[in-house]
């Protein structure tokens, strides 16, 4: 089924239907408009003659309420139609059916052509005919490409539905009036182009002698309207195509068909330049014409340069029937209309009198230009930057709360802009989500005029910390209107948003406040001091502005109320308990601050005990060899000092004996305890101060002391340790236990207990001795002989008899000698130093210390 069946299927179905009784019948409203479907498909070159939307226009017709609503319907018909109407029930299934036929019967490709009149660019649909004088009729042609493997036509009325090419008026003219017949159809139909090839058909001006009618020096226009149907289907579906035909004849001896160059709307500052625009005028004449001058008139205020240009050309003549071209531009750099005038003068070859011929050039400079003219913030201000796009909501809690800005926005611009979109979007989704649209720039409709104000609402609420980015752009319609030279980007107005969601985060260390077991005195508070650590984690300073205790029976003091922790440090926050009643103590710590979380609680427990008896002890008979390191343990009931934190134990010896070396904690009661003094001043009295963060722990040995041993002025010495001077206590009171004290002893396992021994032999004495001693990198031998000798063996021997160093071995002469040994490289510990003169041997003992 064609086009033209289906057209009268549908008259014919509106007279029928429309007789009385019928659906259509209760609305002449619908009747129209089924006629007006079927005179559509007789003339498919209306505007809408190949509509798809048949279908919808038939739907709308059937379940329009107004016609086939009882209230709508005032005549007789309408009278009689009611619910129970059987017109009624058949009327829908009737009319979706007869949709679906004609919509299935109308689906049918149309020719696959290309019509065109200009090779170099097929999209142009004017076709210029050019100047010509009265009576000289000039021609053009446009190409028909036949791109499918069926023959295609273009067809004379006869063979047709209707012409394949006709010629009309322009709306400006009624259809009647005669301007349309001075073009012509200048080839013979039907013209036939086969499978794969092309064809051209001639259209003609034919400058008729001038007229009301058909008057001169007017540029004349029509509408040339072209059908291209397949060859084999003269009634089936149609390629279509329109060309606006353009000529002039003139009287002139240079005229143009172009007497008004209008660049129309052009953005200012374009990017990039728009297209320029072609004047072309022509010589009608077969003479030779000289162009004596190019004038460009302003005729609207310069503000800079030039706006409007034309290119003008050196020494310009017209050969015979020839045409000259220039080339103008329009580079607007301010908003408004401009406006120009171009004049040629000329005279003809051997002629003395001249003329002119001119064109006006127009165009108008235009900018959409949205601009934000303020922002306000609310319940804090916002700032809007120097560069006026970017509004800063600074720095906010990430509580989720927000602050709005309430943005004012103008169109500064002097073109409407038509908002087709807005689009949010942030850096990351978080800063997309941060960013709220509370009141769209599209709420006060999508058209914002120019010198008008519309208003934005835009929340920043970030629920998490950190610098926050997005951008909120209204995309308009700029790029689909008639403007040139419009940049890319433009088209879209974007506010960039920038906040900062502050979001302090208090960590506590350690999470548990353990005061450990407490001493109760009755003459001494006993306290304990303990230290919390706060840690900013987050990206905002914290403050703490009130710090509470809840519950307990002891007392519990801060040493600061309040701080502010800046982020990535840590402040240190102290807390001395103080022995509340007997038995377990426990409570909260509550911070208040402005962390997200709120109040912080940290729990604390404690342990109250009575006064209590603890033994301090020192072993006794301790032997050792001299110049060993000797290691003493301290032995306490550790049950009873792990219920304090302070230490403080005097102990006295013999310092010719034993020299105070260090102090060792690792392993027993004080491990981690800070020593806070361990010196042995004067000589044989050791002072050793401890305390610890917590408690000491539950260990019987306290501590461990080194001492150096020597050969000293006795063999043996006292540790002695007293209650006077030992004392265990807590950050409150010295002393919180009864103390009872054990001394210890020791004694050497030498060698020799002489410092020098005297070797006499047959009247022959040999003195030795040893300076310093103990010595620690360099020793120096004495040796006094009574007599001359022969030969002298001097070694220096380890306790084990092994030869160290050989000192000296040859002949000593009467008198005292000296001989220095390095020690430096030996293990600390007792040497001998032996020495043979002749038969007879001596030694002394010599101490090398560390």
């Amino acid at each position: 089924m064609n086009a033209v069946s289906r057209g009268w299927l549908l008259l014919v179905l509106c007279r029928v239907l429309s007789a009385p009784g019928s659906i259509l019948a209760l609305s002449s409203r619908c009747t129209f408009r089924m006629q007006r479907i079927a005179v559509m498909k007789l003339r498919p070159d209306l505007p809408d003659s190949r509509s798809p939307f048949l279908l919808l226009e038939w739907s709308s017709l059937v379940f329009s309420r107004s016609s086939l609503s009882t209230s709508s319907a005032r005549g007789k018909v309408g009278n009689r139609m009611t619910e129970s109407s059987p017109i009624r029930r058949w009327a829908i299934p009737f009319a979706t059916i007869f949709c679906l036929v004609v919509s299935l019967t109308s689906a049918q490709a149309q020719p696959d052509v290309d019509v065109f009149w200009n090779e170099s660019s097929r999209s142009d649909t004017v076709i210029d005919f050019g100047v010509t004088l009265e009576n000289f009729p000039t021609q053009r042609s446009f190409t028909v490409v036949n791109r499918s493997n069926r023959e295609v036509a273009l067809y004379p009325t006869t063979d047709a539905p209707f012409p394949s090419v006709i010629i009309v008026n322009t709306p400006d003219l009624p259809a009647s009036h005669p301007r349309k017949d001075e073009f012509a159809i200048a080839s013979t139909l039907p013209l036939i182009i086969g499978p794969q090839e092309r064809r051209q058909f001639t259209l003609q001006f034919r400058a008729f002698t001038s007229s009301p009618d058909y008057p001169i020096n007017i540029v004349t226009f029509a509408i040339c309207e072209v059908q291209v149907y397949y060859a084999d289907d003269p009634q089936g579906e149609t390629f279509f195509k329109r060309f606006l035909l353009r000529a002039l004849k003139t009287d002139k001896l240079l005229a143009s068909t172009t007497p008004r160059l209008s660049f129309d709307s052009v953005w200012v500052n374009p990017a990039p330049p728009p297209p320029r625009r072609s004047y072309a005028l022509t010589n009608v004449t077969p003479g030779t014409i000289t162009v004596d001058a190019q004038v460009l008139s302003p005729l609207s205020p310069i503000i800079g340069i030039p706006e409007l240009t034309v290119e003008t050309l050196p020494d310009v003549e017209f050969t015979p029937n020839g045409t000259v071209t220039w080339t103008a531009q329009y580079l607007p750099t301010n908003l408004g209309a401009d406006s120009a005038l171009f004049l040629v003068r000329y005279r003809p070859q051997g002629g003395t009198r001249g003329d002119s011929v001119s064109t006006i050039l127009s165009g108008i400079g235009v900018r959409q230009e949205i601009r934000i003219l303020r922002a306000t913030g609310d319940p804090t201000p916002v700032r809007l930057s120097t560069t006026g796009d970017t509004i800063d909501f600074g720095e906010i809690p990430a509580n989720g709360t927000g602050v709005v800005a309430r943005v004012i926005l103008s169109n500064a611009g002097n073109v409407d802009a038509g908002m087709d979109a807005e689009v949010k979007a942030g850096a990351q989704q978080r800063d997309t989500a941060a960013f709220i649209i509370s009141r769209s720039l599209l709420v006060g409709g999508r058209r914002f005029e120019t010198g008008t104000e519309d208003t934005v609402d835009i929340r920043f609420a970030p629920v998490d910390g950190g610098e926050h980015r997005a951008t909120y752009t209204v995309k308009t319609d700029l790029l689909s209107r008639a403007i040139q030279g419009v940049p890319d980007g433009a088209q879209n107005f974007t506010i960039h948003l920038r906040g900062f969601g502050q979001r302090p985060q208090l960590q506590a260390s350690p999470q548990q406040l353990n005061f450990g077991t407490i001493v109760k005195l009755p003459t001494c508070t006993s306290a304990v001091d303990r230290s919390l650590l706060i840690t900013n984690l987050g990206n905002a300073d914290l403050r703490i502005d009130t710090i509470r205790v809840v519950g307990g029976s002891g007392q519990i003091t801060p040493n600061r109320m309040n701080l502010v922790v800046v982020p990535g440090r840590s402040e240190t926050i102290g807390f001395r308990y103080e022995a509340g009643d007997i038995g377990a103590d426990n409570g909260s710590i509550v911070l208040s601050s402005n962390a997200l979380a709120g109040n912080v609680e940290i729990p604390w427990q404690a342990t109250i005990v009575p006064r209590d008896t603890c033994r301090v002890a020192l072993p006794l008979n301790i032997a050792v060899r001299p110049g060993k390191v000797l290691d003493i343990p301290l032995v306490v009931d550790g049950e009873r000092t792990s219920l304090t934190s302070r230490s403080s134990i005097v102990i006295s010896f013999e310092p010719s004996l034993l020299r105070f070396r260090s102090l060792v904690t690792m392993g027993t009661g004080s491990e981690g305890a800070v020593v806070q003094r361990a010196t042995e001043s004067p000589d044989g009295v050791l002072t050793i101060e401890l305390g610890a963060q917590g408690n000491f722990r539950n260990r019987d040995t306290f501590l461990i002391l080194s001492f150096d041993s020597f050969l000293g002025k006795r063999a043996s010495t006292e540790m002695a340790v007293t209650s006077a001077t030992t004392t265990f206590g807590n950050d409150g009171c010295a002393s919180v236990l009864d103390v009872r004290t054990a001394s210890g002893s020791v004694f050497l396992d030498s060698l020799c207990g002489l410092e020098y021994k005297t070797i006499t032999n047959g009247g022959q004495t040999i003195v030795v001795g040893v300076a310093p001693n103990p010595v620690q990198d360099l020793a120096t031998i004495v040796v006094m002989n009574a007599r001359s000798r022969d030969e002298v063996s001097i070694t220096l021997r380890d306790t084990f008899g092994r030869v160290v160093r050989d000192v000296y071995d040859g002949p000593l002469s009467k008198g005292p000698h000296t001989f220095t040994v390095t020690t430096s490289d030996l293990m600390p510990g007792a040497y001998v130093v032996d020495i043979l003169a002749g038969a007879n041997p001596a030694s002394t003992l010599i101490m090398v210390g560390p």
